[in-house]
C-alpha cells in the first residue's frame, strides 16, 4: 500500500521468490508479486518495518481462485527512488519529505520505535 518505502526487504526475505524487488540504473524500482509462488508464510509482512504488507489468511473460494488465475507477475508498486538526507538510504520518492520514513519517525521520537527500559 502507500506506506511502502520501497526498501526491498520483502523481496529479499521471500523464501519462494513470490515477491521480487528490482532497481534499474536510473533509480526506478519495481515490486512484483507472483501469486503461484506464494505459500502465504507471512515472512514479508513480519519484516516490513512500515507495515505496508498485509497477508490475508482468510480466503473465500472466489478470492483464492482469482489469485491463482494470475499466471504472471503482478506489478504491486513502482516509482523513482531518492536518497534520505540523513541516513542516505534509498526510498520511494512518493514521500514528499527529504527524509526516509524511518528517519521521519526518529525525528519525532528520538528513542526510535521503542522507549528505553529505564522509562517504562
Amino acid at each position: 500500500n502507500e506506506r511502502c518505502s520501497a526498501c526491498g526487504v520483502c523481496g529479499d526475505v521471500c523464501p519462494t521468490g513470490a515477491l521480487s524487488y528490482h532497481v534499474d540504473d536510473k533509480g526506478k524500482f519495481q515490486l512484483k508479486f507472483s501469486p503461484l509462488n506464494c505459500v502465504n508464510c507471512g515472512i514479508c509482512a513480519d519484516c516490513c518495518e512500515m507495515g505496508a504488507i498485509k497477508v490475508n489468511e482468510t480466503h473465500t473460494s472466489n478470492q483464492s481462485q482469482s489469485v491463482f488465475d494470475i499466471q504472471n507477475q503482478a506489478l504491486l508498486r513502482s516509482g523513482e527512488l531518492k536518497r534520505c538526507k540523513r541516513c542516505h538510504v534509498q526510498y520511494s520518492s512518493v514521500n514528499i519529505s527529504d527524509l526516509c520514513p524511518i528517519c521521519e519517525q526518529r525525528l519525532t521520537n528520538p528513542f526510535g520505535f521503542v522507549l528505553p527500559q529505564s522509562i517504562h
